[in-house]
């Protein structure tokens, strides 16, 4: 019986049941299954002797399938292209995210009878590796995420049944991560998440010429004109650069180096900014009294509607300014200077455009190109011998797949490349290891039949060799997966605290929110308890109509339009003059 270990796809042809075991029989069915369509991921395939299977491992551990049955000559499953690489994504579906699947699918499998459910919530602008693709009938691809110890699937994006798209995913070349600074053009509501619909306004705003800083800039995958989205590091929400081509922001620059400061014996404390900004609603509780001495690592410059810098203490989220509104000096600069004076979300190297590429792959004849995948980034090129080239173009990244003669296929990356390293890789593929590969000589082919013996002897010594190189590379891989997961904790640990950040912020704007609703009805009740006239205030309806009647309600007559304080002096008149 053979078997076949690795991460291997199926894609189901008619719907079949998951069984308990390694059968065909209806007996053993697990109590979940597959609709036709749907795809399945598997880690072993076993070749049965009996005419049967082959059968299917799942890789969730929920049971088995099969590709037919004996006797039926219509296939349940057949294998898919599954694509080996290393793509980087940010988790974009807002405000949900998105959860992990134990199988390349758009819909979450209802797990019942005890069958594993590893689901996993990754929050949006999470960060995920990916070491797996494989392509689903409706266009959207799936990815495994790298380093779980069990098989977790992720797509790209969903297509609803009206045909509409939802982006669940963005390249990591859409999504820069850091500080960044943006001074606003004109006043802007700040959103609830990355959109310009006034439906996702929240109460807050910036007004022209203020400062605020960002930890993430988010491109927009749509053709509309609108963004980078930028997400403010208080947790307050998102705003945006361009709104359908017009300009609500300007990048201004950010400088990285060491300040030490004090603050100036004024009388009073300073308290440190959420922002850069001068506005006490977005300050910190904590604040520095005269004469504190204090390091900062970062500082923006003064705006066009301000004369004031603003510097982050180092070690906290807390902004502090030079001089007040009024140009009062606040803080005194004892030593230190900007290192580096950079706007950090430019990359210091332009990135290739696809005519970039394609001219320097047009001088070298033996290669042709057959994939270009526009959302990923990447342009993907073949060689007389079989190997793939894929150049992700917007991070000058390479990455070569080829049949090594000892090690079979092989995956290799080389970042930050120039464009003499992409023209040098395309023409050689193996100048990655700076050392080519050979091919056996057919007399090295032919072996005599007096070596059979050593002939096996070698084989089983390679065997063994191989065994130990296994074990080995197990264990390298469960380090690395253990490395690997103190960046994923560090990742986990920064998108939890954003989110305490956002539920604080949440709940000061309820609070803010019912605060302003009681005013607005205690405004109500006054105004009908006061007397529009004059203004005077009353303790009921009542006695204010009371008053209105007697003092602001005048009478006239009909004939003459004299007129008279009550109704009794207007009646006496009539009498008088016969104006009846």
């Amino acid at each position: 019986m053979n078997s076949h270990s690795g991460c291997f796809v199926y894609r189901i042809l008619h719907s079949i049941a998951v069984r308990s075991i390694q059968s065909t029989d209806d007996e053993f069915k697990a109590g979940r299954s597959f609709k036709t369509g749907d795809l399945a991921s598997v880690d072993l395939v076993v070749e049965a002797s009996n005419g049967e299977g082959p059968f299917l491992r799942l890789s969730d551990g929920s049971g088995w399938i099969f590709e037919q049955k004996p006797g039926n000559d219509t296939r349940s499953a057949e294998p898919a292209v599954v694509e080996t690489g290393c793509w980087c994504f940010y988790v974009d579906n807002f405000p949900a995210g998105m959860a992990l699947r134990n199988n390349p699918m758009d819909q979450l499998q209802d797990h019942k009878q005890g069958i594993p459910l590893h689901q996993e919530i990754l929050l949006p602008m999470e960060k995920v590796y990916c070491d797996r693709r494989v392509r689903g009938l409706a266009g959207q691809h799936f990815y495994r995420v790298q380093g779980r110890p069990y098989a977790s699937w992720v797509f790209d994006k969903r297509i609803r049944s009206d045909k509409t798209v939802v982006i669940m995913m963005q390249p990591e070349s859409q999504i820069r991560v850091g500080l960044f600074a943006f001074e606003t053009i004109r006043k802007i509501a700040i959103r609830s998440k990355p959109d310009v619909g006034d439906d996702t306004k929240t109460s807050w705003s910036v007004k022209e010429g203020e400062i605020i800083v960002c930890d993430i800039v988010r491109e927009s995958p749509h053709p509309y004109g609108n963004g980078p989205f930028l997400r403010l590091t208080d947790g307050s929400g998102w705003l945006f650069v361009n709104k359908y081509g017009d300009a609500m922001m300007r990048e201004v620059q950010v400088e990285q180096g060491e300040w030490t400061c004090k603050v100036r014996n004024l009388g009073s404390s300073v308290l440190l900014r959420k922002q850069p900004t001068y506005r006490k609603g977005k300050a910190f509780e904590d604040s520095f009294q005269p004469n504190h001495v204090f390091q900062c690592d970062r500082r923006v410059p003064a705006s066009r509607i301000s004369s004031a810098s603003f510097f982050r203490v180092k070690g906290t989220r807390g902004w502090i300014f030079d001089y007040n509104k009024d140009g009062t000096k606040i803080l005194d600069l004892l030593s230190g200077g900007p290192s580096i004076k950079v706007c950090e979300n430019l990359p210091t190297d332009p990135a290739w455009s696809v005519l970039d590429v394609r001219i320097l792959a047009a001088a070298i004849p033996a290669i042709h190109e057959i994939d270009h995948n526009f959302h990923s980034r990447v342009i993907s090129f073949s060689d007389p011998d079989g190997g793939r080239t894929n150049v992700y173009y917007t991070t000058r990244t390479v990455g070569t797949a080829l049949n090594h003669p000892n090690q079979g296929k092989t995956q290799l990356f080389r970042r930050n490349c120039t464009k003499e390293d992409l023209a040098e890789i395309l023409r050689n593929p193996r100048v990655h290891t700076g050392r080519g590969y050979y091919r056996l000589s057919k007399r090295q082919k032919v072996q005599s039949s007096g070596d059979e013996i050593d002939v096996e002897d070698d084989l089983r010594d390679r065997l063994t060799e191989a065994d130990d190189k296994i074990s080995k590379l197990m264990d390298r891989k469960k380090e690395l997966c253990k490395l690997i997961g103190v960046h994923q904790a560090r990742r986990a640990k920064r998108n939890a605290q954003m989110k305490a950040r956002q539920k604080q912020h949440n709940s000061r704007l309820r609070l803010e929110q019912k605060r302003r609703q009681a005013l607005a009805q205690e405004a109500l009740e006054r105004a009908e308890l006061t007397c529009n006239v004059c203004g005077k205030e009353f303790g009921s309806t009542h006695a204010r109509n009371d008053h209105f009647a007697a003092v602001h309600r005048t009478y006239n007559c009909d004939v003459c339009g004299k007129f008279f304080k009550n109704l009794n002096a207007m009646n006496q008149h009539k009498n008088a003059v016969g104006h009846w």
